[in-house]
């Protein structure tokens, strides 16, 4: 008897050993096939009676959704993208889509042709599918689930051909691509040799991909010809394709295509594996060396794990064979599992594997299920965990050589689902864990009746059958009497009741009932909620029902109970910890109510220690503080519980402190104070923080504390009482030194010693005077110190100078040799003079220098150390360096020929001059230009010379002469021209060389040279007929002379010199150019040569001096002063 199911299952989150459940959600008559299967959510959309329907696992959930639209048979024609599914009508007319809801379930666009439009693929939200049109051929569509989202991508090959080749299944996406086989290309290959024109080329249809847009769509570069099996595992794409192969054979070289297993990754194309052995169609008996294996007529492969699994055939010459592979997408990852002999049975791997336009992805884990060939068992339930070894018939369903034939796999929670004819039962759902026995049969639906519709053996694996939607897996079967759609859930719910806090409570009290483990509820307390909540005793029952219509029910017993009284007590409330800073206590309960026997838990706060924790009665150790300690006390058979908490106090024991110095020399005391409390009791019988002790012998004292809570601890301290030392110094030779002689120094009485110099031995060899001391300690620590003194002769400084006081030199300094005589102390000596301001000393640091001494009195300091630390003196001389005088010299150095001058010296006491004479002045009348020095003494004595040269300038000859002549005519004029001097000044006051005069009379010029010597000269003119006048006053006189001395003169006088006027009483009157008279005076003059001081006004220019006898006069021309 043959029976036909379709069985989907449904997977509880905890599977048990039970037989599956099956429940009929609707019967549908055996009119009409339903199939295929299609999951949305926890929805299954599926056809029935030529319709679309939909169902949620119940018969009021399951209706129709639209009656002018279903699914077609191949599930490449459906597409699921978000909540909707998409999907061809009317042989790919008509694109539909649904999202489980009528009105959701509406055309999207009809595009009118007789080809069903070939894979649809979701790529980054969007629908993909080829589609021909009679305009364009197939060609890449796009949709966003609108009519006018709907279009052609782009036209790979423009006008009716086709670019897009249908027959290519297994189209896959891959990184927010779709990959598809595209136009026809050259492959590389000829209709025998060739041709330069491309006339013979083979073109073969080559990988393309797209992202839905126009400019995503390209073609893989590399990506081989005629691609077949695309497959997407992790980051990589997998298939088989056609790829050139350039060989020779007899001489010749050709190039042929051979298939080869290839992948894309990050959308560059490569070989992963090439066949072994490439035989070309034309020439089979050429020989060519292995390079790889052999990939002739590939299947599809099935994902599992990280693993693609395939067979592929493997053919020479007229033999074939097949294999059973894996690859992980790399050229290391990519094994044969399984390798059949030549001439094998070609139902090896079969249904899985060569079904062309299944599906390929069964929710397998790790481990994949096929149906596969041998010669002793047939086509059985075959596993591989991707390993040679771990490649074998799992189970022979069907004993002996007969075949079981298993299908449609689906895995759920790790236990696969699958169809099989054991031979006896015929085809139904089985199950796997992986294991030999966990192979078994699920459920014998229909044991006996024969089913109209039947499960072909060896059927293929495209949701024609059944689907899994959610955790429940829905099938078209007949139980016998029933064709309809169906259910089935792997068992029964694994219902659970679990109670909070207890089943067994305190009268008075609650406590919540919660069910587990089924979809709905339903209680004898007529409840539907998972959760009751109960006060009563007695038997509460649920029955919960799976979302696939199992039930199951499970019952529970409350208990009521008194309540329990618990009464803690501690052996030790309070008191003081012992030794190891912890209180012992003995911790008791007593109980009452409840339901016996109790169990009891302490709970051990942070410094408690409990031992046991689980009796009534128990042993605490407790550290310092106030610790709370909890007992918790439960009744029998889940009776109430309840706590109560004992409260300990553990008291610190003070923590003495006891200071003070412990290490006393012989007459020595101490003061000893305790700290840490609040109360003091000495082992002395005082009291207080501190005692004064003063021990002859070491002795132990000891004080008890007592802190606030009365807690006591003891300290104990000895006071060691050590003698003193006593220390000795001696001296050897002796405590003198000599002058270069040293003294060993030796102390005695102590272990250690530390010198006044810091040196830590018993004796030190010193050469200096000075006290010395050394403190010695015994080995007690205690010490004493003992001081000598190293004496030496002092030392006696003379100094002396070579020059005590003297005049400085040119150079502002005096000159001496300083030295210091030196006796006692200790030699050889070293000297250090020290310059005060004004000095300058060259050495400084040798017993005699020289100095050079500045103006002044100045002290100088010499100091002398003696050696190895002697003594050391200082003393002191003083120089006296007398300043040289200052000389000034003055008077006027330029005369005029027989002219004299009176030089005046001064800046001393004393004066004399290189004439021979002494005195401040000296009058000098000299002929020639000479010099005049004068040597001034001051009053230390000390002289300075000073010179000046006189200079004696010429007089000038002046000349008048006058052109034409000195006789003027009636009328006329005449031209005066005076020579001889560098200016003149004419009578007329006229100050040019060169006059011009028309009138008689007497005319005189004075004619100056640079040097300021001047003359005097006159002439008269006359008229012709007319008596010459007298000699006017200005003319020069024949029996005395004035001349100025000087001019112009250095200061406001001028010194006028007047010659051979002795008795005589002249009349001098200065007057400007202009004739006004500026000052007058009568001079009488008593000697030959007589000098007068004449006082000049204020003005700048020239002065006219006239003198005068009265009868005689004479005019003479004075610069201006030089300031």
């Amino acid at each position: 008897m043959k029976k036909l199911y379709l069985l989907l299952f449904f997977i509880c989150l905890q599977l048990t050993t039970a037989h599956a459940q099956i429940s009929l959600i609707k019967e549908f008559g055996s009119c009409c096939r339903v199939a295929p299967f299609e999951p949305l959510n926890n929805l299954v959309i599926f056809n029935a009676n030529d319709q679309l329907w939909r169902s949620d696992g119940t018969e009021a959930g399951t209706f129709r959704l639209n009656s002018s639209a279903r699914f077609d048979l191949s599930s490449n024609n459906r597409c699921r993208i978000g909540n909707t599914i998409f999907f061809w009508f009317e042989g790919a007319r008509e694109l539909w889509k649904t999202d489980g809801t009528v009105a959701g379930t509406v055309m999207v666009k009809t595009l009118g042709c007789c080809f069903n439009g070939g894979p649809m693929v979701n790529v980054n939200g969007l629908l993909v599918f080829a589609f021909s049109t009679s305009a364009a051929g197939v060609e890449v569509w796009r949709s966003d689930g609108t009519e006018a989202g709907t279009y052609m991508v782009t036209d790979l090959i423009p006008g009716t051909g086709n670019g897009y080749y249908y027959n290519s299944p297994q189209a896959a996406v891959l990184d927010g691509y779709f990959y598809f086989l595209g136009p026809e290309q050259w492959n590389g290959t000829c209709n025998g040799p060739c041709a330069s024109n491309g006339s013979n080329y083979n073109y073969s249809h080559a990988l393309y991909r797209t992202d839905g847009t126009a400019a995503g769509t390209t073609k893989v570069e590399n990506g081989g010809f005629d691609t077949y099996a695309m497959t997407a595992i992790g980051n990589k794409l997998v298939y088989t394709a056609r790829m050139p192969y350039t060989f020779s054979c007899q001489g010749e070289s050709y190039t042929s295509l051979t298939n080869v297993l290839m992948k894309v990754e990050n959308g560059v194309a490569s070989i992963l594996k090439y066949p072994a052995e490439v035989y070309p169609y034309d020439n089979p008996s050429c020989s060519l060396e292995p390079i790889g294996y052999t990939f002739l007529n590939t299947s599809k492969f099935v994902k599992a794990g990280n693993y693609l699994y395939f067979r592929a055939q493997y053919q020479v010459g007229n033999e074939t064979k097949y294999t059973i592979w894996r690859t992980d997408g790399t050229t290391t990852g990519t094994i044969q599992l399984i390798d059949y002999p030549y001439g094998s049975n070609p139902n090896v791997a079969s249904t899985m594997f060569i079904d062309t336009w299944g599906i390929r992805d069964f929710n397998f884990g790790n481990i994949v299920y096929f149906s596969n060939y041998s010669d002793a068992a047939g086509i059985e339930l075959w596993r591989s965990d991707g390993t040679p070894a771990g490649t074998y018939m799992l189970k022979d369903i069907n004993p002996g050589t007969n075949h079981s034939y298993p299908s449609e796999f689906r895995t759920v929670n790790g236990i696969t689902y699958f169809f099989a004819n054991d031979g006896t039962h015929g085809i139904e759902l089985w199950k796997t864990d992986g294991t030999t026995n966990g192979t078994q049969m699920v459920q014998d639906l229909n044991p006996v009746g024969s089913q109209p519709l039947q499960i072909e053996n060896g059927g293929t694996n495209d949701n024609l059958y059944g689907i899994s939607a959610g955790s429940t897996y829905y099938f078209w079967g007949n139980n016998g009497s029933q064709p309809g759609l169906f259910s089935t859930c792997a068992s029964t719910p694994n219902l659970t009741i679990t109670a909070t806090p207890s089943l067994t409570i305190t009268q008075g009290t609650t406590t919540t009932l919660k069910a587990a483990g089924a979809a709905t509820y339903k209680w004898n307390t007529g409840a539907t909620t998972a959760s009751i909540t109960v006060s009563q005793a007695g038997s509460y029952s649920v029955t919960g029902t799976s979302a696939g219509g199992c039930p199951a029910t499970t019952t529970v017993e409350v208990v009521t109970v008194p309540g329990l009284t618990l009464t803690p007590s501690a052996s030790v409330q309070a008191g003081c910890v012992d030794g190891t800073g912890a209180l012992s206590s003995i911790l008791s309960v007593s109980v009452t109510g409840g339901v016996p026997p109790y169990s009891y838990t302490w709970l051990a706060p942070s410094g408690v220690s409990l031992n046991p924790k689980n009796t009534s009665q128990v042993s605490s150790t407790i550290a310092t503080g106030i610790r709370t300690i909890t007992v918790r006390v439960a009744s029998a058979a889940g009776g109430p519980t309840s706590t109560a908490t004992i409260s300990v106090t553990a008291n610190a024991r003070p923590t003495p402190g006891l200071s003070g110095n412990v290490n006393l020399c012989a007459g020595q005391s101490t003061t000893l104070t305790a700290s840490g409390g609040v109360g003091y009791q000495w082992s002395t019988g005082q009291s207080g923080a501190s005692q004064v002790v003063s021990p002859t012998l070491s002795t132990v004292y000891s004080v008890t504390v007592t802190n606030e809570s009365g807690c006591k601890a003891t300290k104990s301290s000895t006071v060691s009482v050590n003698a003193v030392p006593k220390v000795v110094i001696k001296g050897s030779p002796s405590l003198t030194l000599t002058q270069g002689s040293s003294a060993t120094l030796t102390a005695s009485g102590a272990t250690t010693y530390v010198w006044s110099t810091g040196a830590t031995t018993p004796a030190i060899v010193v050469s200096q005077a000075g006290p010395y001391s050394v403190t010695g300690i015994s080995s007690g620590g205690c010490s004493a110190t003992a001081t000598t003194a190293v004496t030496v002769p002092p030392l006696v400084l003379i100094p002396s100078a070579s020059v005590q006081a003297g005049c400085v030199d040119g150079t502002g300094a005096l000159s001496s040799i300083l030295s210091v005589s030196v006796t006692g102390g200790v030699p050889p000596y070293s000297y250090t003079w020290l310059a005060p301001s004004g000095v300058s000393l060259n050495p400084k640091n040798t017993s005699q220098v020289s100095s050079t001494i500045a103006t002044g009195i100045r002290t100088i300091t010499v100091r002398v150390a003696s050696a190895a630390g002697g003594p050391t003196s200082t003393a002191t001389i003083s120089v006296t360096a007398n300043a040289r005088p200052t000389p000034g010299l003055s008077g006027n150095v330029n005369l005029c020929a027989g002219q004299s001058t009176t030089l005046t010296a001064s800046g001393g006491v004393g004066y004399q001059w290189s004439t021979g004479q002494s005195g401040a002045s000296l009058v000098v009348s000299p002929t020639l230009s000479t010099v005049y020095s004068v040597t001034v003494t001051n009053e230390s004595g000390c002289k300075a010379t000073k010179s000046s040269t006189v200079s004696v300038n010429a007089v000038p000859k002046v000349v008048i002469k006058g052109s034409p002549s000195l006789t003027l005519t009636q009328g006329s004029s005449a031209t005066l021209t005076a020579s001889g001097a560098t200016t003149y000044v004419w009578s007329t006051g006229a100050t040019t060389p060169a006059i011009v005069v028309s009138q008689a009379g007497p005319y005189s010029v004075t004619g100056s040279v640079a040097t300021g010597c001047s003359r005097t000269t006159s002439v008269v003119m006359s008229v012709s007929g007319v008596a010459s006048p007298r000699l006017a006053a200005t003319e020069p006189t024949q029996s005395w002379q004035v001349r100025v001395l000087g001019n112009p003169p250095v200061n406001e006088y001028a010194e006028i010199e007047v010659q051979d006027a002795a008795g005589q009483t002249l009349q001098l009157s200065l007057n400007d150019i202009t004739g006004h008279e500026i000052s007058s005076q009568s001079v009488e003059v008593q000697d030959e040569v007589q000098r007068v001081r004449l006082r000049l006004g204020s003005l700048v220019g020239v002065y006219l001096l006239q003198v005068s006898d009265g009868v005689r006069k004479q005019t003479l021309r004075i610069l201006s002063p030089t300031k």
